[in-house]
């Protein structure tokens, strides 16, 4: 079983691997201003999420006694963690840049898989306290697919 620390550091890996690939997004599009802006703004929000679960650790660093409710399947979050890797790699490959369908088709795929790994491991398995945040960040992941689907930013 995995311990809150263990939680929190896989699920604030996640946040942070995924504003890696927002900004490397935006720097590959840096040329189209519609498509680098939505990149920038999802990797800023990426950043306040991971942000959001250190601090969230820092708190609960001190209350042993309802960290030890949480109970987690690292299995899935280091899953979703290897295909983001693989995203990374796939996109920072030399003579291989994705179209912006592709970038955000793939981007999507990303940002489903976050969700899933934050509802499916966190939302049900946290204490009260902390079900919330973990839902939110999995209906927040879920906007962000939303956003990138319907984005009128080119390709």
């Amino acid at each position: 079983m995995a311990t809150a620390y263990d939680s929190f550091s896989a699920a604030e890996q996640l946040e942070e691997l995924a504003a890696c690939i927002y900004r490397l997004l935006a720097r590959q599009f840096a040329a189209d201003p519609a498509a680098q802006g939505l990149f920038s703004r999802l990797e800023a929000e990426e950043q306040q999420h991971a942000l959001r679960i250190r601090l969230l650790r820092s708190q609960y660093a001190t209350a042993p006694r309802t960290t030890n409710t949480i109970v987690l399947d690292l299995d899935l979050l280091e899953g979703a963690r290897r295909e983001g890797e693989t995203l990374y790699r796939l996109l920072t490959a030399p003579g291989r840049e994705p179209t912006l369908a592709e970038a955000r088709r793939l981007a999507v795929q990303l940002e489903e898989r976050f969700a899933a790994a934050h509802a499916d491991t966190m939302a049900r398995n946290a204490d009260p306290a902390l079900k919330g945040f973990f839902e939110a960040l999995a209906r927040q992941d879920r906007e962000h697919a939303a956003l990138l689907r319907d984005a009128k930013a080119g390709g």
